[in-house]
């Protein structure tokens, strides 16, 4: 069976229109389950985009010659760490 949000919306009313107390905790049930549902797909819009830009990144390194690569890396934190281009310029 195909489920709804829209439907599940109108099945709480009803549920809570009842009265019952098993009714209530469905419904109150159904609610907490679509909010869930909702942070879950929000969690994961943001998973997917971390991956991409990881990615990106990582394609970007694959990409770049050595040189540019180690200069990089001097950048990005690694300190005491030159590249074989800055030790030349260098004259060492």
């Amino acid at each position: 069976m195909t489920t709804y949000p829209e439907m599940n919306r109108e099945i709480v009313k009803l549920l809570r229109i009842s009265g019952e107390n098993c009714e209530i905790y469905a419904a109150a049930r159904i609610e907490e389950l679509e909010r869930e549902l909702r942070d879950a797909k929000q969690q994961m819009v943001g998973l997917r985009r971390e991956i991409e830009h990881q990615k990106t990144r990582a394609d970007a390194h694959a990409a770049m010659p050595n040189d540019q690569y180690r200069s990089s890396e001097v950048i990005h934190g690694r300190p005491g760490q030159r590249s074989e281009t800055e030790a030349a310029a260098d004259g060492e």
